[in-house]
């Protein structure tokens, strides 16, 4: 071919550059439409299954009922993301919508009942209640179904063992007020009764019938988080005493109880950056202060 001169030289090598570009553009849009035949397929095999597009139209529904509760005033204080994941704990549990979002509450990322309604959930399952030896330091709470209970496949309206209820299942705890968790608890002063019973029937929740709130945290998980925050900020009296900060729960509690708005206003400031951290807190207090303005 002889020597090529400096300008055939440099032509050849534009037309190599040019060669090479577009055996680069042919090899990326080779990949492309691989990529989309990979995207149509995984569609077309989406579209065509009928499980999948009924979770997928479900969640929609769900997610649009959600929001409608998020903003229809009855839990403006829920984002429809909060309100869609208690009720779907709330499904778990054989809980209808609205009565999910009315009993379950989240706190410090955890999902529990309120300490009535774990009671009320209990009592639907067919067991019943009973206390005993109460006193201002201790309530001992027994939970039991009797074989005739209106849920027990063995039903027998008859069914009596010397004229007494044959038990078919039985559970009893004593909460006592100088239980270590109970330490320190704002409850134990303006609601004793209340905040006695309810731990113990945390206690029997939690370690006899956990079966029934598979859908919510352990009933005592929710402690740790304020005890760990109490050990890294630990607050003292004027004597040097500790103070163990109280729990969202108690505050809840405290929120239920309120007779007066003056007093509501003092938990509020009391307890006002706990309170502020918990939408459900925020919320609890404003149902309650309208509640107590009428």
């Amino acid at each position: 071919m002889g020597n090529l001169t400096e300008e055939q030289l440099l032509e050849k090598s534009i037309i190599l550059e040019k060669d090479q570009r577009i055996a680069q553009l042919e090899n990326e849009l080779a990949n492309t439409k691989n990529r989309a035949l990979t995207v149509f397929e995984e569609n077309q095999t989406l579209k065509a299954s009928d499980a999948i597009n009924e979770k997928r139209a479900m969640l929609e529904y769900e997610l649009k009922i959600a929001e409608q509760f998020s903003r229809s005033g009855a839990f403006p204080k829920m984002s429809p993301e909060q309100c869609y994941t208690l009720m779907k704990a709330g499904e778990e549990m054989g809980l209808a919508p609205i009565v999910a979002l009315n009993m379950l509450y989240v706190v410090n990322g955890k999902i529990g009942p309120y300490g009535d309604k774990m009671l009320g959930y209990i009592l639907s399952k067919g067991y019943k209640v009973k206390y005993e030896n109460e006193t201002e330091d201790q309530v001992t709470v027994t939970i039991y179904k009797e074989v005739n209970s209106y849920d027990d496949p063995n039903y027998n309206p008859n069914a009596t063992l010397n004229g007494e209820p044959i038990i078919l299942a039985s559970y009893t705890e004593t909460a006592k007020a100088n239980e270590q968790v109970l330490q320190n608890s704002k409850a134990l002063k303006f609601a004793r009764g209340n905040k006695l019973r309810f731990h113990a029937i945390r206690k029997i929740a939690s370690f006899h019938l956990p079966h029934l709130f598979m859908g919510c945290g352990d009933s005592f998980s929710q402690d740790y988080p304020e005890w760990a925050e109490g050990e890294k900020t630990k607050l003292t009296d004027q004597n040097g005493n500790t103070l163990i900060p109280v729990s969202n729960d108690e505050i809840l509690e405290m929120i239920n109880q309120a007779k007066t708005i003056q007093e509501l206003d003092g938990i509020k400031k009391d307890h006002k950056k706990i309170i502020t951290k918990d939408i459900n807190l925020v919320s609890k207090l404003g149902e309650r202060k309208k509640e107590l303005e009428l």
